[in-house]
């Protein structure tokens, strides 16, 4: 028996384009919050952009498409790179370089317009699948992306960071700050919590700062993208 992956399509009214993706079995597709990043995503042509925890390359092929001139799209696992190496070919795009590593690791020395990133961040005790867990408190990755971003940022440089409401968005706008960077919301969305999310409901309800919104008696998180510039 033949298995065929499912390609997904995505577009948006102000795109001139379309995205096909590839459903790998060891990554997801694009998620509700990986297309709120990609709606809200503005280039200038000629940006270098890159993309921390790329999975199944979708943003890294959204920015190209936007008219960057180069993208790095980075993730731990070789596997994960190979599916998003697959669904750049697919996309007919050639110029994103994919690099395995931690964070900023794999781009040591390098400087960019753009950083995005769509951070694993449900919060649990325990660890979780490296995909979705962001550790006790939620920020254990978005903590990390913050704190290193400035230095690989080209002055008036982007970091754009989708943070979930549930992780206290307080906190990370008041990190960004912090480290310097201009903060705004681009973007906000609603959601319903998902089936792992509402496994976690109770232990979500005690972590400070944490924000749950209930519809129906149905409990929503609130996606809000953050981007910080570089003075």
């Amino acid at each position: 028996m033949v298995h065929r992956s499912r390609i997904i399509e995505v577009t948006f009214p102000h795109w001139n384009f379309r995205i096909k993706i590839e459903e790998c079995p060891v990554v997801f597709g694009p998620s509700r919050v990986s297309m709120l990043l990609a709606k809200t995503l503005r280039l200038m042509d000629g940006e270098k952009v890159l993309d921390i925890g790329t999975g199944s390359g979708f943003l890294a092929i959204v920015a190209s498409q936007l008219g960057a001139t180069s993208v790095v799209a980075t993730d731990i696992s070789t596997a994960i790179l190979r599916c998003a190496a697959r669904n750049a070919k697919l996309n007919e795009v050639s110029n994103i370089s994919f690099r395995s590593g931690f964070f900023y690791a794999p781009v040591k020395g390098m400087t960019f317009n753009t950083i995005i990133c769509n951070p694993p961040q449900i919060p649990f005790p325990e660890s979780l699948s490296k995909a979705v867990w962001g550790g006790k408190d939620g920020k254990l990755v978005i903590n990390k992306v913050i704190d290193g971003a400035s230095k690989f940022l080209e002055n008036s440089g982007r970091l754009l960071l989708p943070v979930l409401s549930v992780n206290d968005l307080n906190a990370v706008k008041s990190r960004l700050e912090e480290k310097g960077f201009m903060v705004e919301s681009k973007a906000e969305d609603i959601q319903p919590f998902g089936p792992k999310m509402f496994q976690l409901l109770d232990y979500i309800k005690t972590l400070e700062g944490a924000e749950i919104i209930w519809i129906d008696n149905v409990p929503h998180w609130k996606c809000v993208v953050f981007q910080g510039t570089k003075p």
